[in-house]
């Protein structure tokens, strides 16, 4: 692995470890303090730890040979893992939300102190990745009054790091709404139904997230033609080529 995409993975290590430190912070506090939103901010957090692991994968696994075993090579693992983990975070959401409902029916009390508390750590902890993620020193360098680009996995793994600091930017607005949340149950201990209607937000968010993961995922197992190319064109310019009487079958997949 050369030095750019060296640099774009540590990148992402750096996010997937203080996420998910952040993320058991944000389950004990959701415990502790009895708030489902805190609960739910820290499993969308683990969706997009889940999104982060996926693009750092993807960078070892496109410097990996294939075998004779595995001829197309392992970049359809990271596809079955990402399936696995989405289908995990989607049943504690559904569980989550349906606590959520309960609780509207039932409400209990809720710490707002330490719902604060952690709220305001995922806020500087939200800025912190945005900074790791957004940092960019390095770009571009050239030897004996020329430069040089890096080529398509260096753009690749630039595209993972600008989708992570994405993820990043809506953990940021969500730790936000926790954080005002917090607040408004700290003003007005009988407020404590903001607590599950956070959840059932928060919710929705996951869903959202993992839900284009997993369309893309199936597209790329079921061989789809990636969204990039138009076939027509590619069937078009084919057959304008000098020998080429017809074609037969055009396929084009995802790698």
């Amino acid at each position: 692995m050369d030095r750019t995409s060296k640099r774009y993975a540590s990148k992402l290590w750096i996010a997937i470890v203080i996420s998910l430190l952040f993320f058991v912070i944000e389950l004990i506090g959701g415990f502790i303090a009895g708030s489902l939103a805190l609960l739910s901010d820290s499993f969308h957090l683990l969706s997009d730890v889940v999104s982060f692991a996926i693009s750092l994968l993807s960078i070892y696994l496109a410097r990996r040979p294939a075998t004779k075993s595995l001829s197309y090579g392992y970049h359809r693992a990271e596809i079955l893992g990402a399936l696995v983990s989405i289908f995990l975070i989607w049943g504690l959401t559904g569980y989550l939300c349906y606590e959520a409902y309960d609780r509207i029916q039932h409400p209990i009390d809720v710490d707002g102190k330490t719902m604060c508390f952690v709220a305001s750590i995922g806020v500087a902890v939200n800025i912190v990745l945005m900074l790791v993620l957004g940092h960019d020193h390095d770009h571009g360098h050239g030897h004996g009054g020329h430069s040089h680009s890096h080529g398509s996995d260096h753009g690749n793994s630039s595209v993972n790091v600008r989708a992570a600091l994405l993820h990043v930017l809506g953990d940021f607005l969500s730790s936000l709404g926790v954080l005002i949340s917090s607040i408004v149950i700290m003003l007005d201990d009988s407020k404590t139904w903001v607590d599950p209607l956070c959840t059932f937000f928060f919710s929705a968010l996951v869903m959202a997230t993992t839900f284009g993961i997993l369309r893309s995922g199936i597209r790329v197992l079921m061989e789809a033609t990636p969204s990039h190319i138009d076939v027509h064109s590619v069937r078009k310019d084919l057959k304008g080529i000098e020998g080429v009487k017809n074609i037969h079958e055009l396929h084009s997949n995802y790698p």
